[in-house]
C-alpha cells in the first residue's frame, strides 16, 4: 500500500482529502505545517508528497526544498494562485506537477496515481551512454560511480530521451511522458526541466548529451548499450 505525505493547513479540507485517498486504499499520513511534515516525512517510507503552499510556520517551498535534499519522491503542489512565476518557481526545485484551488478530487486522485505509476512502471534494464549508467528499476542515473540526485520526472525525461536515441523527440512526446498537464504553461515547464537536467548531466566529449532542436524538441546524442 502506497503511504501519501499529506501537509495542508486547513483542517476540513485536509480531513477531506485525507479520507479520500483513504478510500482509493492509499496510506496517508497528515501534517498542518513545514516542521511536522518535514518530521513526518523524515519518520517513515513516502511514496508521494502532497503540499500546500501557504503554510503556518513557513511555505511549501521550504518543505519542498527539504524533501529534495535527500529525496526523489514524487510531489504535488496545492495553491490557491496559479501565477506563472510561481508555478515556474515550484517545478525548479524539483516539483512534479501543480494543482489549482479549487479543485476537483477526482482530478487530484487521477494526477496521484499517474505519478505513482511512472515512478514503478519502468522495465527491469540498464543504459549504459556516455559516463552515464541509468539503472531502470531504481530510477537511478550513475555517473562513474557517483549516483546523480534526480527527480523522479528527470529521470523519465533522461530515459525516454535514451530510448529513442538518435530521434528527434517532440516536445508534446516528452510532456505526455513527465504527466504534467497545466494550460499555457507546458513550453516553460519542459524548457526547465531539460534546462535542470543538462546541468546535472554534464558534458561527454565536451558536448552535451542532450542536443535542442529549435521548433521540434530534443534528442539525446550519444550511443546507448542496454545491459
Amino acid at each position: 500500500m502506497k503511504r501519501i505525505l499529506l501537509v495542508e493547513d486547513q483542517r476540513d479540507m485536509r480531513e477531506q482529502l485525507a479520507e479520500t485517498l483513504r478510500e482509493e486504499q492509499y496510506e496517508v499520513t497528515e501534517a498542518d505545517g513545514v516542521q511536522r511534515g518535514f518530521w513526518e516525512f523524515q519518520k517513515q517510507q513516502i511514496d508521494l508528497c502532497i503540499l500546500d503552499i501557504g503554510l503556518p510556520d513557513g511555505d511549501g517551498y521550504e518543505l519542498c526544498r527539504k524533501i529534495r535534499a535527500c529525496s526523489a519522491v514524487p510531489i504535488i503542489f496545492l495553491t490557491a494562485s496559479f501565477e506563472e512565476e510561481q508555478v515556474i518557481r515550484g517545478l525548479k526545485m524539483g516539483a512534479e506537477d501543480y494543482i489549482g484551488k479549487p479543485f476537483r478530487l477526482g482530478e487530484l486522485l487521477a494526477r496521484v496515481e499517474v505519478q505513482l505509476k511512472k515512478v514503478q512502471g519502468d522495465r527491469r534494464k540498464a543504459y549504459l551512454t556516455g559516463e552515464l549508467r541509468l539503472e531502470t528499476g531504481a530510477y537511478r542515473i550513475y555517473k562513474g560511480e557517483e549516483e546523480l540526485l534526480v527527480t523522479p520526472v528527470e529521470y523519465r525525461l533522461c530515459a525516454e530521451l535514451v530510448r529513442q536515441k538518435g530521434r528527434v523527440v517532440k516536445r508534446e512526446q516528452l510532456l505526455e511522458q513527465i504527466g504534467v498537464s497545466m494550460e499555457g504553461l507546458e513550453d516553460n515547464t519542459l524548457t526547465v526541466y531539460i534546462s535542470r537536467l543538462k546541468k546535472k548531466l554534464g558534458t561527454f566529449g565536451g558536448k552535451s548529451y542532450i542536443e535542442t532542436v529549435r521548433g521540434f524538441g530534443y534528442c539525446w546524442k550519444c550511443a546507448v548499450y542496454e545491459r
